[in-house]
């Protein structure tokens, strides 16, 4: 069975690019990548196993590093760390949605944003009940007569974000009858930084899925997929419902998260959420496992939390005075995009 294998880029030889004219062979019964330029040849655990042209024995440090990866939900994951170190955590087991769900395509879309952004979003309970007051409904001008409350709840655990928001429906201020199933329950896990598991469910209806990856491809640009699962007992037709729920609410944030700034230090009043700790934890889950060790413990004294809420707000200032135009890392993004494709269809095409 083929697997997924994600390796350095760079072959220890000269240092040509594996994934510009490499190819995968078979040598000896193992599949390897095969270096464009003197055809040194690399299992998927990075080791060198071939080099065509030499009678002598391929030293022990002809090798690349092989990342920690798995597939997961429709996608290639792996696990990076700047020391090498093994995997912390690992995304939720799925294998239950892809044999017993129907597996559904979603989009592919690219956010101008920081990835912290969106994690910080879920710790701010009031722009719920501000941006996302009104539902989507295929005809526009009656979304106004609809209106949307959210109950928040939001923890964290080690690597680990869980947010849960019961959702009512009403109509010209009229709660949805019960044969609509309303509230709906949403419970969304953030893995690590990057991933994100979504779980809309119903009482009569079963449960549906979404799987979302955040690719930070640039400072303040990421590529967001999703891939949906659905309960075979759920109509299709609420499956789309919520499907463009879900989608309608991302892009009410887009609009947002697009043209605001990081403020350095934020006018935070009473009822506005933990937003300056959960920016504490995304720090945290950048550090590694000793720093995380010392981190201070989330019940600090109220001077030092405004200390740390400045540190904070001072880093990310000084990263987006950093940024590169947003524009221009669109574009190299999406030419590297259309490059990937265009050596994807000439290997296609090849005997």
């Amino acid at each position: 069975m083929l697997q997924a294998a994600i390796l350095d880029a760079y072959c220890p030889h000269l240092g040509a690019h594996l994934g510009y004219g490499g190819t995968v062979q078979s040598v000896r019964g193992v599949d390897c990548i095969r270096c464009p330029f003197h055809h040194w040849c690399f299992s998927a655990q990075g080791d060198c196993i071939e080099i065509s042209y030499t009678d002598k024995k391929i030293p022990s440090n002809a090798k690349v590093h092989a990342w920690p990866t798995m597939e997961w939900a429709g996608r290639v994951c792996f696990y990076y760390h700047p020391d090498k170190e093994e995997p912390a955590y690992l995304p939720p087991d799925c294998s239950e949605w892809d044999s017993k769900m129907c597996q559904s395509e979603g989009l592919e879309r690219i956010i101008r944003t920081h990835v912290c952004e969106v994690m910080e979003n879920c710790s701010d309970p009031v722009h719920f009940q501000t941006l996302h007051c009104h539902a989507w409904l295929p005809i526009p001008f009656l979304s106004r007569f609809t209106a949307l409350t959210h109950h928040i709840t939001c923890s964290e655990k080690d690597y680990f974000l869980d947010f849960g928001n019961k959702v009512e429906f009403r109509f010209c201020g009229y709660l949805i009858p019960s044969f609509m199933d309303v509230p709906i329950d949403v419970h969304v896990t953030f893995v690590g930084l990057t991933l994100m598991v979504f779980r809309f469910k119903s009482k009569k209806f079963g449960a549906t899925y979404a799987c979302k990856s955040l690719n930070q491809v640039a400072p303040t640009v990421i590529v967001e997929r999703d891939i949906w699962y659905k309960d075979p007992e759920m109509p299709y037709l609420l499956f789309l419902f919520i499907k463009a729920q879900a989608k309608n609410g991302f892009e009410e944030d887009f609009l947002v998260w697009e043209h605001k700034i990081c403020q350095k230090k934020p006018l935070v009043v009473s009822g506005d959420g933990a937003i300056m700790r959960r920016r504490r934890w995304m720090i945290e889950e950048e550090r590694s496992a000793e720093e995380q060790g010392n981190a201070e413990d989330d019940d600090e004294d109220e001077g030092s939390e405004e200390e740390d809420q400045d540190q904070d707000q001072d880093q990310d200032q000084n990263q987006d005075q950093k940024d590169p135009p947003t524009a221009d890392c669109v574009a190299q993004y999406a030419e590297h995009r259309r490059e990937q494709k265009r050596l994807c269809a000439q290997n296609a095409a090849r005997p």
